[in-house]
Parts: C-alpha cells; sequence; structure tokens
C-alpha cells in the first residue's frame, strides 16, 4: 500500500517512481550458512533466509503498474566465482553494485528524454577512477573484538571513484532523477562506513546516465526513513521534487517483512509550505541524543 500510495502520489507531479530492494547477503551467498547450501546457484529468497515471498511481491508491483529493478534476478544470473557481497560485511562488492547500477540506468533513460530549451550535453562530463580501499566491516566489528584483525585481516575492494568534470548542473537545470536510498547506497560514499567516498550505486547511476543524480539517504529504516525525510524537505519549503522525471526507491528487501511501511502524505504541488521566521520565530535548546 505505501508503495502504491507513493506511485499515486508522484504521478500527480508527472513522476515515475521505480523500486528496487536489495537481497540479503544470506539469501545470494547461502554456502556460507552450512555444507547443505554448498553448490547453490541460484539465491535460496524461497527457503526464507530472506523473504519468501518475492516472487509474490515482484508480481503484485507488476500488477499495479509499479516499475521495479529486480537484482536478485542479476545476481541470479551473475558469475558465481566472484562473491556479490564482501566477506567481512552485510554489503554488497563494487562488483554487485555496479551489476545494479547498469540494469537501473536501463530502466530510467526511456524515461528522460530530451527536452526542448534543456541543452545536449556532452559526452563523458562524469568519469570514473579506480582505487583499492581497505577496512574491517560491519560484521566483523559486531563480533566486538578486543582485536578483530588478529581473526580477520583488513580486506580490500577495488572502488570506482567517480568526478564531475566542470559544473554538470548550470543551465541544465535541476537534476531529473532523485535517488531514495539506505546504506546499499551509502557504502564506497559515506566515510563513516570506511569503504571509500564517491564511489557510491548513486555515483555509479550518475556516470551510466551522464547527468546528476539528486538523493536522499539514511543508512536504516529504510521502509520509510527516505520517505519521511522526502516529505520534511517539501513542507519546510525545499522541492527536491522539482524538475524530477524518475524517482528511484531503493532499500533492504528485509524490510518488506519487517520495515514499517506506513502511508506518509506529501505535500500537493503548490501548497504553501509551514515556515515559521521573522517576529514569529521561536528558539529551542535542546540535547541531541542520536544522529542518523
Amino acid at each position: 500500500v505505501a508503495l502504491t500510495d507513493l506511485a499515486q502520489q508522484l504521478a500527480r507531479r508527472g513522476i515515475e517512481l521505480i523500486v528496487m530492494p536489495i537481497p540479503a547477503k544470506p539469501s545470494v551467498h547461502p554456502e556460507f550458512l552450512g555444507a547443505g547450501f554448498l553448490g547453490a546457484e541460484a539465491p535460496v529468497d524461497r527457503l526464507a533466509f530472506d523473504n519468501p515471498s518475492m516472487d509474490e511481491f515482484e508480481r503484485r508491483l507488476a500488477e499495479a503498474g509499479l516499475r521495479s529493478v529486480s537484482v536478485r534476478g542479476l545476481f541470479a544470473a551473475a558469475d558465481r566465482n566472484e562473491p556479490l557481497y564482501l566477506g567481512t560485511d552485510t554489503h554488497w562488492t563494487p562488483r554487485a553494485m555496479a551489476l545494479a547500477a547498469n540494469a537501473l540506468a536501463d530502466e530510467i533513460r526511456p524515461l528522460l528524454p530530451a527536452e526542448t530549451g534543456r541543452p545536449e550535453r556532452p559526452t563523458e562530463r562524469i568519469t570514473r577512477g579506480e582505487r583499492t580501499v581497505s577496512n574491517l566491516g560491519d560484521t566483523t566489528r559486531m563480533l566486538r573484538l578486543e582485536h578483530p584483525e588478529r581473526l580477520f585481516p583488513p580486506e580490500n575492494a577495488v572502488i570506482e571513484t567517480v568526478s564531475h568534470v566542470g559544473d554538470i548542473g548550470g543551465d541544465e537545470g535541476p537534476a531529473r532523477v532523485l535517488f531514495l536510498g539506505d546504506s546499499f547506497a551509502n557504502i564506497y560514499s559515506l566515510p563513516g562506513m570506511g569503504w571509500g567516498t564517491e564511489a557510491g550505486l548513486v555515483e555509479q547511476l550518475e556516470f551510466e546516465l551522464q547527468e546528476p543524480v539528486e538523493a536522499l539517504r539514511i543508512n536504516d529504516n529504510g521502509s520509510f526513513a527516505t520517505r519521511q525525510a522526502l516529505r520534511r524537505s517539501l513542507s519546510q519549503g525545499q522541492d527536491p521534487l522539482a524538475g524530477k522525471r524518475v524517482v528511484v526507491y531503493q532499500f533492504a528487501a528485509r524490510e518488506l517483512s519487517q520495515g514499517d511501511w506506513k502511508t506518509i502524505e506529501l505535500p500537493d504541488p503548490g501548497e504553501t509550505p509551514r515556515v515559521s521566521g521573522g517576529e514569529q520565530a521561536t528558539r529551542v535548546t535542546g540535547i541531541l541524543r542520536a544522529i542518523a
């Protein structure tokens, strides 16, 4: 219901929604769960390690007319000799992320036709370059070992950092794609995750599309956190949806069974935001308890 509701709200603004759930690591690499899964050739989400109803979920999306990108299908068809998820972390490898970025770009391109009055952009205005990063992943850190490096040496990953050549905004107007995502989009992008910067899913999507992508990324609570942040921005007078043709909604597949899929009403286009100011402004003092 939350997804169809979001799609309908975006459709009123002339925006297409693309849904992209990312499967959990155990559903893609079951061979590490026990000897019984050795030689498994495909993800085992049908065996309930991730979500036993993904086929039904994708069917319902299609029946509701919602666009989606099946990452698990890509992973099932990928070469299994190279890992798709990091060994010491719950998140995917740069290779798996690149597969997702390519498929997502293929879904988006037909929705971004040439527009009258929008300058044609030169090719290769967004470039990539390789570099190697090293880190102890989140799985290792969650063990809370005194000296984790003695049992688990740092893991290396080759990332592709994305650079913008000149001003890719300028006269072209606002970005036409808004990306709502979680930690799968933040890894290789958010410094605090320890796997490098400027090389995440949003950056790879920018390279594939050769145009800027605006993003709202929050590590946890993918079922509602980014939708809630979008509503907050709109209510405060900002408009991340201005000029958008596509909104991508990416979240971890586990949210389908564990998340809070409450509906969130976005302010209608043209609705006057509630903004305090002037003599009516109020100063509030508080204690910051946590940062998302």
